[in-house]
Order: structure tokens, then C-alpha cells, then sequence
């Protein structure tokens, strides 16, 4: 007998049934194929509401290792059926096929060649044992709405892979214009293959032991309209003629996520340092003093010290405050266990030979970054005497007045306002009121003459 809940949800119209959908909809639209699984098993109408809706199909995110072979089959059918109908749609699709038997992606793989005609997004997470296969269905399926093309491999493959991803970036996807490779070695000579890709991610496993190597003319000229490029691999190689100087790349942004030698990497290749979005992980002297100059004596900028979302790592990030299109951000990433102590931090940032802090007008500053052990010994040497407003971002779920008191005090004497931005998981009222009765009294940001006061929701915080 159904149960009084599952008679009112079967009885609900279809208006009111699609405004609950709709909560479960991300910004744009959308709902998540999880959900739609979830959802689906509410009742029978609910079932047949959601197949019937077209716009529910167009981001799949599907693992073998969360759906039955049987379910990532139907989600892939069902989002063939809803894109054919509805000229011009198009569909999102993330795969996990990683740890599945040859039985199953005999099954998956037709699957997915009945929707990737419509796919505007595909990422594999693939075994290489089954590479050929993979690869097999995708050059018998031509792919012309295909803009983005994430293939992650667990281990190097075989030099045919390479080829096989080239026909395939080419031949079988024109409009590709951002790329995610793993394992990929490119040869010296150029492929027209890749001209239209504009934004490339390059990445090797934690566990590597040969070198990526990259030849710059030959990469300048296959990649002629390339815009925004991360290079991940702990061996990279640029290798260059005697005599050769490797050409100016015209970049946005550029991110070395590598724990190989940066310094000896941006030597060789200078132009990588100078885009105007630059981002460094693990950064030494070497890399950041640049920066550091140019920042003294061009225009002012703002310091924003961010933690990573997992709370495992924070960010140091100039941002340029004048306006434009183009404003310049230089960021450094630096995980909070790898540190030890803060001397690397006075070492790169402190002991720079110019006065970059007198051009920082602006400070942003996260409570969890501010009140870590290794951070908080570093700020308090920094002197940022051209500092007028602080925004202190309140991002720890536990923060209470007494810890926020107990927090180090930074070195900006003159401050002219602080915001406090308190985000929706913390119960900012009553820490916020407290924070404005005692702020001047027991100064855990201090010397504040005279400081006004206001208490404001999270803004987007500048960065990459």
C-alpha cells in the first residue's frame, strides 16, 4: 500500500513538482545527474516528469564506481534522446572508467557514442589498458560541438595514444578550444591539429620518473592562439638550439603547479613569468623577487592571503587595483605542511631587495590563514604602511570573540576602516556586534586609530 507522502507526491501538478526540481538545479539550470537519480525514485510520475524534460540531461556526471553499468548506460541514452530533440543542445559529460572489466565498457563506450555528437564537454578518467578502445569510439564519432577535452591517464601510455589523441583533437573535434592531456609528449615538429586550442593543461603523475619535454618554437607555432596554459609535471625539459631564444608567448594567465625547478624553467622561457595572471606553486626567491620589483614601482596593488578550500593550503596574491580588462594578479600557493617554519616566507618575501610593501594599499586576510602558527610569524613582520582598509574574512566555522583576540596582530598603522566579512556558515551576528564593542580595546588588529567599523557578507575574493 503507498504510504500517504508517496499519494501527495503523485498527486502534485507538474508545476509544482518542477519549481521543487528546479531547487536542486545548479546556476545554470541544471541538475546534476545524481540528483536526477535520486529524484527519479520519488514515484512513478516523477519519474517520467524528469525523463521528459530535456534541460535535466545536459550535465552527466557518471562512475562505475557509484551507478550500475546498467544506470550510466540509460543516463547516456536518455541524454541522446533529449539533446536529438532540441536543435542545438548540447551535453556535459564526466565519466569515470578507471577501475571497470572489458565486459563493461564493451557496454559503455556504445553508450557514450550516442551522445558524444552533442557533447560540448568530455572528461574520461581512463585505464590505459583499454586506451584503444576508448579512443576507437571517439574517432568514429565525430564531435563537432566539442569545445573542452579532459583525458587523464593512470600511468605513461604507449606512443600510438599520441597519436591517436592528435587525429583525435584534429580530425574528429574542430572547435576544441581547451584541452587537458596527461601523459602527453609533444614531438618537435608542429601539429595543425591543435591551432585552435586556447587553453591547455599539460600534467604528469605524482609517481614520474621520465621528462615532459617541450620544444618553444614548435609549441608558439602549434598553439598560435593559446591564451591560458598550466603546466603540472615534476620533469619538465624546455629544449632549446645553442644559440636559440624561445619565443614570446602572448599568454593571459600561466600557472606552474610544479615541483620541478621553476627557476631554471622561467630562465629558459622568461615570457612564462610575464603574463598578466601568474600563478606559482611552492615558489622560491628566485621566481617571486621579480614580481616583488615590479610591484615597487608600477602601480598599487592589493594583498589578498586566502586559504584553499580544503583549508590545507593558502594563497598569497598581489591583484593590481587599476581598472581594465586586464588587471594584473600575481599569485603564490604554498601548502601548510610543507612549510615547516615561516623562514622560507621571510627568505622570499621579506629579505626582497625593494620596498614592494609600500605599494600594497589594500589588505584582505582570511581568520584561519591569519591564525595559523606558520603564517601568523610571517605577518607579524610585515610593515604594509600604505595600507587604508583591511577586510578580514571570518572563514572559520569555529571562530569565536576570545579566538579572534587571541589571533596575532598585524602591522598596519594606517588603517583608515576595516571590513568584517562574516559568510553564511558562521552565526556572524552576535561575534560581529562583540567585534565592534571591542575592537579598539583589546586590538588583536592593532594600532586602529580612529578605525571605522563595518561588519559586510562575503564578496568575491580576487584571484585565480
Amino acid at each position: 500500500m503507498a504510504t500517504p507522502p508517496y499519494n501527495i507526491a503523485q498527486d502534485l501538478s507538474g508545476d509544482v513538482v518542477g519549481l521543487i526540481l528546479e531547487h536542486f538545479a545548479n546556476p545554470s539550470g541544471i541538475i546534476e545527474s545524481d540528483h536526477l537519480l535520486a529524484l527519479s525514485h520519488v514515484c512513478v510520475r516523477w519519474r517520467q516528469l524528469i525523463r521528459d524534460h530535456r534541460a535535466f540531461w545536459r550535465l552527466l556526471h557518471l562512475s562505475v564506481s557509484t551507478l550500475t553499468t546498467g544506470q550510466v548506460c540509460q543516463f547516456l541514452d536518455r541524454a541522446a534522446v533529449a539533446a536529438s530533440r532540441d536543435d542545438g543542445a548540447t551535453v556535459d559529460i564526466d565519466i569515470d572508467i578507471a577501475d571497470i572489466q572489458s565486459d563493461v565498457l564493451d557496454r559503455v563506450l556504445p553508450a557514450v557514442a550516442t551522445v558524444i555528437h552533442r557533447a560540448r564537454v568530455l572528461s574520461l578518467n581512463v585505464d590505459p589498458t583499454y586506451i584503444d578502445a576508448v579512443y576507437g569510439t571517439l574517432l568514429a564519432n565525430p564531435a563537432p560541438e566539442m569545445h573542452e577535452l579532459f583525458v587523464r591517464f593512470r600511468k605513461k601510455t604507449a606512443p600510438h595514444v599520441y597519436r591517436l589523441s592528435v587525429n583525435f583533437l584534429g580530425g574528429t573535434a574542430p572547435q576544441l578550444h581547451k584541452c587537458v592531456l596527461g601523459w602527453v609528449e609533444f614531438p618537435a615538429q608542429r601539429i595543425d591539429a591543435l591551432r585552435n586550442v586556447r587553453a591547455l593543461n599539460l600534467f604528469q603523475t605524482i609517481d614520474a620518473r621520465s621528462f615532459l619535454d617541450i620544444f618553444p618554437a614548435t609549441f608558439a607555432s602549434t598553439f598560435p592562439k593559446l591564451q591560458h596554459l598550466r603546466l603540472c609535471a615534476r620533469t619538465i625539459r624546455i629544449q632549446l638550439q645553442p644559440g636559440e631564444e624561445a619565443p614570446v608567448l602572448a599568454l593571459h594567465s600561466v600557472t606552474l603547479d610544479t615541483s620541478c625547478n621553476i627557476s631554471k624553467l622561467l630562465s629558459a622561457w622568461p615570457s612564462l613569468n610575464q603574463a598578466p595572471k601568474t600563478m606559482l606553486w611552492m615558489p622560491d626567491r628566485q621566481e617571486v623577487w621579480p614580481w616583488l620589483k615590479d610591484i615597487a614601482v608600477g602601480e598599487p596593488f592589493h594583498l589578498h592571503l586566502t586559504r584553499d578550500p580544503y583549508a590545507t593550503a593558502f594563497r598569497i596574491c598581489f591583484v593590481g587595483v587599476r581598472s581594465g580588462k586586464t588587471r594584473t594578479s600575481r599569485e603564490c600557493f604554498y601548502w601548510y605542511e610543507d612549510m615547516g617554519s615561516s623562514y622560507r616566507l621571510d627568505e622570499v618575501f621579506l629579505d626582497a631587495p625593494c620596498a614592494w610593501q609600500d605599494r600594497i594599499t589594500e589588505l584582505t586576510i582570511s581568520q584561519t590563514v591569519w591564525s595559523h602558527s606558520i603564517v601568523s610569524v610571517w605577518l607579524a613582520k610585515l610593515n604594509l604602511r600604505a595600507v587604508k582598509q583591511t577586510v578580514l574574512v571570518l572563514d572559520d566555522p569555529d571562530a569565536t570573540l576570545d579566538s579572534l583576540r587571541a589571533s596575532p596582530a598585524l602591522r598596519v598603522p594606517s588603517v583608515h576602516s576595516l571590513i568584517v566579512e562574516a559568510g553564511p556558515d558562521i552565526e556572524s551576528p552576535s561575534i560581529s556586534a562583540k567585534l565592534l564593542r571591542h575592537i579598539s580595546g583589546h586590538g588583536f588588529i592593532t594600532p586602529i586609530p580612529m578605525c571605522s567599523v563595518t561588519v559586510r557578507r562575503p564578496v568575491t575574493v580576487v584571484g585565480h
